[in-house]
C-alpha cells in the first residue's frame, strides 16, 4: 500500500514537470519580431494626426508580449485617452492599409516632456497569426500636449522569424507606411481612411512569444491520460488484494 502511494506521488510530480516543459515558454521562444530602434533623436509630431507601421508575420504565430516606443510630449503632459496605440488588422484587397481594430495597447502615460522609451502591452491576450499583415497604429486628435513619436535618422529596421516590413527603396526600407496629418481630409480616429504615405520608421520594438504547437498540447493530453490510466490500474490491484479471504484470528 505504501509503495502504491509513493508511486502515485511520483507520478504527480513527473506529470507536473512534463506539463511545465510543454506549456512554459523557453527563453528561445521569446523574440524581438520588429526593431526599428530606440535611440531616435528626431521626433515626428502626431497632434493632431497618426501613423501606421505595417509588418507581415512569417510562418510562426506569436503571442504579442509588448511594444516599446519612444515618445515625447510638450510642457503640458497628455491626459489619459489623448493618444491611442493599437494593433490593427490589414485590408485583404486593394491597397494594403490598416482596416479594423484588433487589440488596444495600454496607455503610455507620459510622465516627462523629454523623449523617453515606454513599454506598452496588449489590453487582452492577442495572437499575431502566421502569414498575416498587421499595423502598429498611433494617433491623437488633440493639440494640447504636442505629442510626438521619435524616429532614427537614417532609418534602420531589423526583423526576425520571417517577419517582413513593406518594401522601399534607397535608405528607406519601410517606405509605404501610412499616416494622417490633415484631419480635414483624413479622419485621425479612423486609420482605414488615411491616405498619406511615409518612409520614416518611427522607433518601435515589437516582442512576442511563440504559440505552442498543437502537437505539444496533444502530447500533454496523452501523457495525462496515461498517468490516470496507470493510477487506475494500481488502484484496482490494491482493492483486489484487500478483498481476499479473511483469516481467522
Amino acid at each position: 500500500m505504501q509503495n502504491t502511494r509513493m508511486s502515485d506521488r511520483w507520478g504527480v510530480v513527473i506529470a507536473a514537470i512534463v506539463t511545465g516543459l510543454l506549456i512554459s515558454p523557453s527563453p528561445s521562444d521569446a523574440a524581438v519580431l520588429v526593431d526599428s530602434g530606440q535611440d531616435g533623436s528626431s521626433v515626428g509630431n502626431l497632434e493632431p494626426g497618426g501613423k501606421a507601421i505595417g509588418f507581415t508575420m512569417g510562418d510562426t504565430a506569436f503571442f504579442l508580449d509588448s511594444v516599446q516606443v519612444r515618445l515625447r510630449t510638450g510642457s503640458t503632459l497628455p491626459e489619459a485617452g489623448d493618444m491611442t496605440f493599437a494593433i490593427y488588422n490589414s485590408t485583404t484587397s486593394g491597397s494594403i492599409k490598416p482596416s479594423t481594430l484588433a487589440v488596444t495597447l495600454t496607455d503610455p502615460a507620459l510622465v516627462t516632456s523629454t523623449t523617453q522609451s515606454y513599454t506598452l502591452t496588449p489590453e487582452s491576450t492577442f495572437t499575431l497569426e502566421a502569414n498575416t499583415t498587421y499595423w502598429l497604429v498611433a494617433f491623437s486628435d488633440t493639440t494640447a500636449s504636442n505629442f510626438g513619436w521619435a524616429f532614427d535618422n537614417p532609418d534602420s529596421v531589423t526583423t526576425t522569424n520571417g517577419v517582413t516590413v513593406p518594401a522601399g527603396s534607397g535608405s528607406n526600407p519601410p517606405a509605404g507606411w501610412f499616416f494622417a496629418q490633415n484631419p480635414a481630409s483624413n479622419d485621425v480616429n479612423a486609420p482605414n481612411t488615411w491616405t498619406g504615405t511615409s518612409s520614416i520608421s518611427n522607433d518601435a520594438v515589437i516582442q512576442g512569444t511563440v504559440v505552442p504547437e498543437p502537437g505539444a498540447l496533444a502530447l500533454l493530453a496523452a501523457g495525462g491520460m496515461m498517468l490516470l490510466s496507470c493510477r487506475g490500474v494500481r488502484g484496482g490491484r490494491s482493492v483486489h488484494r484487500r478483498s481476499g479471504p479473511a483469516h481467522a484470528m
